[in-house]
């Protein structure tokens, strides 16, 4: 049986772009991947982290993700979807990250909004819209293979009509993280997500 949690905001300091993403490679085996992935509290604000993070919680297989833009009505925006892996010593210790992009969202902003402070966001100001046209293409190759292994796929909700649309993964493989490299320049990508156990 799935269980949920309560949503969270992906990014808590803020809406992000292209310039503050930093993968861009299919795939990526380095020892100092960009801030996106740095260990500590930047890697946990930017990385949904399925595998276990402490004693005693569970693993998430999935997620529910409801993507929210840092603009105006109608702007647009592409978010790479990675898979995040540590590779570790015989010590147990993350010597490097393995990245594989899995797919691409492609959102289009609503008139409708959500205040910053009602999502959790540090700062509490301004809004964000929420995305009413939701899409994601997964990556030919790797990515259309393992979510035909672990089905069912990730699936979108895109209602129009200034409704919050939605991207379903109820499992994501087996990896430890995913992680969101907006492919956008000068529109803020957020998101609202709820982990699946």
């Amino acid at each position: 049986m799935l269980e949920g949690s309560a949503f969270q905001l992906l990014f808590p300091g803020g809406a992000v772009d292209r310039s503050s993403a930093g993968i861009t490679d299919d795939v990526h085996l380095d020892s100092s991947l960009p801030a996106l992935l740095q260990e500590g509290a930047s890697r946990a604000a930017s990385m949904l982290t399925l595998g276990a993070t402490g004693k005693g919680k569970p693993r998430s297989r999935g997620f529910v993700l409801q993507p929210l833009i840092d603009g105006d009505e109608n702007d647009t925006c592409t978010v790479g979807v990675w898979a995040v892996d540590p590779i570790i010593d015989g010590n147990g210790s993350i010597v490097s990250w393995r990245t594989v992009k899995i797919g691409v969202l492609t959102l289009t902003a609503a008139l409708s909004t959500y205040d910053k402070a009602d999502c959790g966001q540090a700062d509490g100001s301004g809004s964000y819209r929420v995305c009413d046209a939701v899409a994601f293409t997964l990556d030919t190759g790797y990515a259309t293979t393992l979510m035909a292994a672990y089905e069912p796929a990730p699936s979108v909700y895109s209602p129009g009509s200034n409704n919050p649309g939605y991207l379903f993964v109820p499992d994501a493989g087996g990896h430890y993280g995913i992680a969101f490299a907006p492919e956008t320049s000068g529109v803020g990508f957020n998101a609202l997500v709820r982990m699946i156990t």
